[in-house]
């Protein structure tokens, strides 16, 4: 009952299967050779559009839930996770669960990077910092 979402032409996300259940999907985010889908509930939609958007932070009021059960692809530079590609490495990561909502690394004491736990928060220092959480730690790189 997912709503589908694909990227146009001109980059743009175009509707092409309404949703039903508040949740949207997109086969792919990164247009990598192996597909990276990822379902999101709508403030994880409202916090990927303020992001793609370049919005200086994300608009959504309430914490969002968004899954890849495929995994998906980070950039690192210089041992971190950044947000943009330029100058940075692509690394893939295992299926995993984020949760989009601020984050911080020093009030919650979780690690900024990943790690065997499984669990990091990404774009740590950015209004975008959110937790991720591997499905299967045991199945990083």
């Amino acid at each position: 009952e997912a709503g589908v979402m694909v990227y146009g032409a001109d980059g743009k996300l175009i509707e092409v299967k309404s949703s039903t259940n508040g949740f949207i999907c997109i086969p792919t985010i990164m247009n990598l050779p192996i597909p990276d889908p990822i379902c999101m509930d709508a403030a994880s939609n409202q916090w990927m559009n303020d992001i793609m958007g370049n919005a200086p932070k994300p608009s959504n009021t309430v914490p969002g839930i968004a899954y890849m059960a495929r995994g998906g692809s980070h950039y690192e530079k210089n041992g971190k996770v950044v947000m943009s590609g330029e100058g940075a490495k692509v690394t893939k990561e295992p299926p995993h669960w984020m949760i989009m909502w601020p984050f911080d690394a020093a009030a919650s004491k979780l690690p900024i990077v990943p790690n065997p736990s499984g669990v990091y928060i990404m774009f740590e220092g950015s209004p975008y910092a959110h937790l991720m959480v591997y499905q299967d730690p045991n199945k990083m790189k």
